[in-house]
């Protein structure tokens, strides 16, 4: 073999080593996981609790013209019977029936009496269902016309519920927060950042550890919403550590 044609063989190895090693930190890491800053944990948990934990329901006034209402399906935009329901002005739901793309509700009020009319792919309203007659003796009027609407929104329970059922590792796969680190959340059922222990009603991810090194806090009041669309004031405090 000539001297020259080793070199070339050397050269060629040391390129195919340099490549072999590039490619073995550019792709496989080793030795090496992704750091996540405490604030940027905070983060990722704050914004998928909103996005898991915040329900909606849609609330439109209407003014009674008797005790017996019917909502035709011009007002109603298609809906279903568990997407809609009626509540007094005290946000009391009452038994509605739907049928035919018609809501009918007996109200057992005066007339001229204000109403809300309730909307939300959030809550299930068919429970409230309930046989309304309408006859000649005792006729529903109908509602035409209703007034402007507002998006009520808030934390609820049934959302919590399903969070509640996931196990602390199922949870983070499900926010694409990382596995490396600890996530605790608490949902106080209070109006005052002077709570007790008592006041937590729930509890997600997993306990923060004693000895765990530095914990990130961040804590803010907001609402429970049920589904008649009242709010109750609760607090969420997010808890995150480095493992």
């Amino acid at each position: 073999m000539k001297k020259g044609d080793s070199h070339i063989d050397w050269a060629l190895s040391l390129g195919i080593f340099l490549v072999y090693i590039l490619f073995l930190f550019l792709f496989i890491k080793p030795g090496v996981r992704e750091i996540y800053e405490e604030k940027n944990l905070i983060s990722i948990a704050e914004n998928n609790f909103q996005k898991s934990a915040v329900s909606m329901v849609e609330r439109i006034p209407i003014v009674l013209s008797s005790s017996k209402i019917e909502l035709n399906s011009n007002i109603l935009n298609g809906a279903s019977n568990s997407d809609w329901a009626v509540a007094s002005i005290d946000y009391q739901i009452i038994s509605s029936q739907f049928s035919s793309g018609n809501l009918k509700a007996e109200a057992g009020f005066s007339t001229g009496e204000i109403m809300w009319l309730l909307n939300s792919n959030d809550f299930d309203y068919s429970s409230y269902s309930a046989v309304v007659s309408c006859t000649a003796a005792s006729p529903c009027s109908s509602i035409n016309q209703v007034g402007t609407s507002e998006i009520i929104e808030g934390v609820s329970e049934n959302k919590l519920d399903y969070l509640l059922s996931l196990n602390s590792e199922e949870l983070k796969s499900l926010w694409g927060y990382p596995s490396n680190a600890g996530l605790n959340i608490s949902v106080i059922y209070s109006s005052q950042y002077n709570y007790s222990a008592a006041d937590i009603n729930y509890q997600l991810g997993e306990s923060p550890l004693i000895g765990v090194g530095k914990i990130a806090v961040k804590e803010w009041k907001t609402f429970l919403i049920e589904d008649s669309s009242i709010l109750k004031p609760i607090i969420i405090n997010i808890r995150v550590w480095k493992k």
